[in-house]
């Protein structure tokens, strides 16, 4: 799943320059102004090209790398927003001397992401793909607790 810090605004989510519409019949009012973990499925964002975003909204990203499994092409790209970075993946990446991790990025760390896309893409490395984004298939995390959140009836951590 790719996850990425989101701020909750004026009933949309957003990152980077990106915002998205929240699902029809979410409230988040209860996150409004902060910040969740916004999980999206690589399977949930198809290439516009070559099935149509219909009423979905969109996103714009460079393919950094493309993976042609056969039936399905991967994509994968980074977003300007930090990586999702938790305790339990610190822990999870920590040596047995106690050192402190190291998370592998550039200078200014991006957050990359996949989409699982039709095999009929012509997305190659180095292309802009414009991607549509079902946001009935958001997932939503409480930064503070890591716990899945029910947009249906959200309530912050306390």
């Amino acid at each position: 799943m790719n996850l990425v810090e989101a701020e909750v605004r004026d009933n949309q989510i957003g990152f980077s320059d990106i915002r998205f519409p929240l699902p029809e019949g979410s409230d988040l009012s209860a996150f409004e102004g902060s910040r969740v973990i916004l999980g999206i499925r690589p399977s949930d964002m198809e290439d516009t090209a070559v099935w149509p975003a219909g009423d979905l909204p969109t996103m714009e990203a460079r393919a950094d790398v493309t993976e042609e499994l056969g039936s399905e092409v991967n994509v994968i790209f980074t977003v300007d927003a930090p990586p999702v970075v938790t305790e339990d993946l610190k822990a999870a990446i920590s040596d047995d001397a106690g050192e402190e991790p190291v998370i592998l990025a550039g200078d200014e760390p991006k957050c990359v992401f996949v989409a699982r896309v039709d095999a009929r893409t012509t997305c190659g490395p180095g292309d802009v793909i414009k991607l549509s984004v079902d946001p009935g298939r958001f997932h939503f995390f409480d930064p503070a607790t890591g716990r899945a959140i029910d947009a249906r009836r959200a309530v912050v951590a306390g």
